[in-house]
């Protein structure tokens, strides 16, 4: 991640970070875990210049792996597990902190029998000590099509959230997106319309 403030790579050799404050002038490297599994996926970023988050994600086995969440509050001199989603071992499609505490994993597609798939997003107050799942209210019309959750962003507290098809998509050409708006830091979330990237629905 490059940032003014802040410029970091993950390295995926022992698990390490590197971090420069003088945009590259210098570099400072320390070891987040060295008791961790083949690696698939890594999402690093800061949230200030003290407060940054890792993301990892490995061992992969079909559509089963672990996830791993570290945090600094030391600019990331040094690391420490802040905990996992519990009881959930599908694949990560993404996953952010919007604040030090505040954060998103998002697991794809959340599937029940005989039911269509809904997206499987959950959300942390307390900086991935907890994870509750977040209901996302997909429309009668679109429950099966729009089944993958983006991370949202947000102005305040007031989010935007995307959800997409996932790989297999094929409605209106697969790239159009479900848009939700949330007033309470993505706790609640209520549907406001499509979003047309490749302008299918004029």
């Amino acid at each position: 991640m490059i940032t003014p403030e802040i410029t970091a790579f993950v390295l995926n050799q022992g698990t390490r970070v590197l971090v420069s404050t003088d945009k590259g002038k210098s570099w400072k490297e320390s070891l987040v875990s060295d008791h961790l599994p083949f690696l698939r996926m890594l999402k690093l970023g800061f949230t200030s210049d003290k407060d940054g988050y890792l993301i990892i994600t490995g061992d992969k086995t079909m559509s089963w792996e672990a996830h791993f969440v570290f945090k600094t509050n030391d600019g990331g001199q040094s690391w420490y597990n802040a905990g996992s989603v519990d009881d959930t071992q599908a694949l990560v499609t993404d996953g952010r902190f919007i604040t030090d505490q505040l954060g998103f994993i998002s697991f794809g597609e959340y599937r029940l029998e005989g039911q269509p798939p809904v997206p499987n997003l959950f959300r942390t107050t307390d900086g991935g000590t907890n994870w509750e799942r977040v209901e996302v209210p997909i429309p009668e019309e679109y429950r099966g099509y729009f089944t993958v959750a983006e991370i949202p962003t947000f102005h305040g507290t007031e989010g935007t959230l995307l959800v997409n098809q996932g790989q297999q998509g094929d409605y209106l050409g697969g790239k159009v997106l479900a848009k939700f708006t949330s007033q309470d830091q993505g706790k609640t979330w209520s549907f406001s319309g499509l979003v047309d990237p490749d302008g299918v629905l004029r």
